[in-house]
């Protein structure tokens, strides 16, 4: 007779079972329900941020992951709009340092190409002068065996026999054409 009676106890436990059952299915539902919510809100906090990081990687230095979340989320865009602020200034740092460096490159080029203008001119008038110097030499030492053929017919040790011809032409008579005595 037991398990065919039910007893004055069946009926609290079915109601606890059927009431347990019930909070189950309404928890259930109630995941079913909240869980796309929340992940909706969670994927659509990484879609902006991957949108945001992706238009950073970009170039867009100005971009500025906006995350209305209170959670890690948050944190990473925010360490990305640090991210972003940095490279922006590091970026301008650098623009500058480089202007810069051609401006500073443009003007050692232009003292260079002076310098060089004046090296050239320089040059051009060691050469000149060099030139001047040589015919100079040249004529000094013509002058030199004059001077030497004249003293030698003066001194009487040399003669020549056209010297009586013209007295400007002593000066230009070769060393070989004169006879010296020793």
């Amino acid at each position: 007779g037991i398990l065919t009676r039910p007893s004055r106890y069946t009926g609290p436990v079915r109601r606890a079972g059927l009431f347990n059952l019930g909070i189950t299915l309404a928890a259930v539902l109630l995941a079913l329900v909240l869980v796309p919510l929340v992940i909706g809100r969670i994927t659509a906090s990484i879609r902006k941020l991957t949108q945001g990081a992706e238009a950073i990687a970009a170039g867009d230095l100005d971009q500025q992951i906006a995350v209305n979340t209170r959670d890690e989320t948050r944190t990473l865009a925010e360490a990305f709009n640090h991210m972003a602020r940095s490279l922006k200034t590091t970026l301008g740092d650098l623009r500058s340092l480089a202007a810069e460096l051609e401006d500073r490159v443009r003007r050692r080029t232009a003292d260079l190409e002076e310098a060089n203008g004046a090296l050239s001119d320089a040059n051009k008038e060691l050469f000149s002068v060099n030139r001047q110097l040589e015919q100079t030499l040249e004529e000094k030492d013509k002058a030199q065996v004059r001077a030497n053929n004249l003293q030698r017919i003066n001194d009487g040790r040399c003669k020549h026999p056209d010297l009586n011809e013209a007295h400007e032409r002593v000066f230009d008579i070769p060393v070989e054409n004169i006879e010296c005595r020793k």
